[in-house]
């Protein structure tokens, strides 16, 4: 999985903290609390005004994300007479089939579960199972 380095990191920190002052400033006072759902509203307007001649990635950097692969297999799972049901089956996203099926297994193995299934989300459909859950 990709991560953001350690200079990518501070650099994020170096921007939110900058809109935080800013914000305190035209306000006249310091503001109570963080509020990052606020600073990423600045954050995305100043991005508009900055971006170019500067990126995107230099102003504010960030992991590029397949959304074609991103999270597409869920993986639930479960024991055979005692399924939670729908959402509360699932385990995990994976960005693969291959990564999806691994983890059933092991999670069988390292939970005693007797079952699980991996879906694909942009098919809408089963693409492998393992064992059986109880069926009424």
């Amino acid at each position: 999985m990709n991560e953001l380095t350690s200079e990518q990191i501070a650099r994020q920190d170096e921007v939110d903290n900058a809109i935080m002052q800013l914000l305190s400033d035209l306000a006249g006072r310091e503001l109570p609390e963080w509020n990052i759902a606020l600073i990423g509203k600045v954050r995305d307007a100043i991005e508009d005004v900055l971006c170019p001649p500067m990126t995107r990635q230099e102003f504010y950097p960030y992991i590029e994300v397949d959304e074609e692969k991103s999270g597409r297999f869920l993986l639930f799972s479960g024991y055979k007479y005692y399924p939670k049901g729908g959402w509360q089956d699932c385990r995990n996203s994976y960005d693969s089939l291959e990564e999806a099926k691994e983890a059933g297994y092991q999670i069988c193995i390292e939970q005693n579960y007797d079952w699980w299934q991996v879906v694909d989300t942009k098919e809408g459909e089963i693409v492998a199972t393992y064992g059986q859950a109880y069926e009424v």
